[in-house]
């Protein structure tokens, strides 16, 4: 059975995680980065999700030491924060995906089976392949949509996480609606989904028209 570790410092997430994950292997719960260390110097860990916010070593450290002592192990980043320029490269080294907070839990259980958790499949065999581009490293564009408060366009920056060939899933500071319609530098598209994270921050699912 798939060892899967997830790493992260609020209860909350690493009790909903745990629960949807049970399925797909042996789950392993942590708060910090030195206890997952820990954990994969131990028995092999096929999966693990960890947040980049930790007390003590952070994600991005906890990141690299894991990846030096299993580099088989498919690591998932966590964040609900705008990746710097050094996370991003920092996060080319160790991660195979960028998860970004808030998530649906459907999305966690996706990425399980994608990276051959709880299907037998070892943890250095390719995975399926899929639609989706494997987004490791993120990247930014300009989102342009109506002024709700007046005439003319809205300009943002917004970064890409991850992308489909009918969509992307993208990370800005600015609240988004469902039903929007939206312009992704050369592309249309309308906002499926959204969710807010702390203050404006947005995550939002456009689908391309």
């Amino acid at each position: 059975m798939a060892r899967i570790l997830i790493v992260d410092d609020e209860a909350l997430i690493r009790e909903g995680l745990a629960r949807a994950l049970r399925s797909f292997g042996s789950v392993v719960p942590v708060a910090t980065g030195e206890d997952a260390l820990r954990e994969a110097s131990g028995e092999p860990v096929a999966l693990c999700f960890l947040d980049l916010t930790l007390p003590g070593m952070d994600g991005l450290k906890t990141g690299q030491r894991m990846h030096e002592l299993s580099p088989d192990t498919k690591i998932v980043v966590m964040t609900a924060n705008l990746l710097t320029d050094h996370a991003v490269r920092t996060m080319e080294e160790f991660a195979c995906r960028l998860l970004p907070k808030p998530f649906n839990l459907s999305d966690v259980k996706a990425l399980a089976s994608e990276f051959g958790a709880g299907t037998g499949v070892s943890p250095g065999k390719e995975r399926r392949a899929t639609e989706r581009t494997v987004m490791v490293r993120p990247f930014r564009l300009t989102l342009s949509f109506a002024n709700s408060g007046g005439p003319g366009m809205v300009s943002e920056t917004a970064t890409v996480v991850d992308m489909s060939s009918g969509g992307m899933c993208i990370h800005l500071n600015a609240p988004l609606k469902t039903g929007l319609a939206v312009m992704l530098d050369r592309k249309r598209g309308t906002v499926r989904w959204e969710r807010l994270s702390a203050g404006s921050e947005c995550t939002a699912g456009v689908q391309y028209s």
